[in-house]
């Protein structure tokens, strides 16, 4: 049986790509930590070109949340570039999601960023 590519090496050959990742990155902001040690204990030196943080870290990610210490984990695991309104219509009530953006302290410049900017560049919007 082959072993499946590593979906590192695949970003690295496609920098271009942009994936995004839905409900604030899921567990991954909280995980982060775990996956990294694992990574750092499975892959020998020559084999590590970075940190899966770096990789995950270059994904977009929607504020899909209902609590907003994780959405504020998912802004500072991601970054203000990376997070972007989103609302899961039908299967979510999209005011959740404005109220818990509105529960975090976003300086007028963050909130334009997840309100607009963020998906303007990424879906290569005017």
């Amino acid at each position: 049986m082959r072993a499946a590519a590593d979906p590192r090496r695949r970003l690295d050959r496609h920098p271009e790509l942009e994936l995004i990742l839905c409900h604030s990155g899921s567990l991954l902001p909280q995980l982060i930590g775990r996956i990294d040690y694992q990574f750092e204990l499975l892959v020998t030196g020559s084999e590590a070109k970075r940190a899966p943080s770096e990789s995950i870290r270059l994904l977009y990610t929607d504020a899909v949340c209902a609590w907003p210490p994780a959405l504020a984990n998912a802004l500072a695991f991601f970054g203000d570039s990376r997070v972007m309104f989103g609302t899961d219509d039908p299967f979510w009530e999209p005011q959740r999601t404005l109220d818990c953006l509105e529960e975090l302290p976003l300086s007028p410049e963050r909130t334009v960023a997840i309100y607009e900017a963020n998906a303007r560049r990424a879906f290569n919007l005017s």
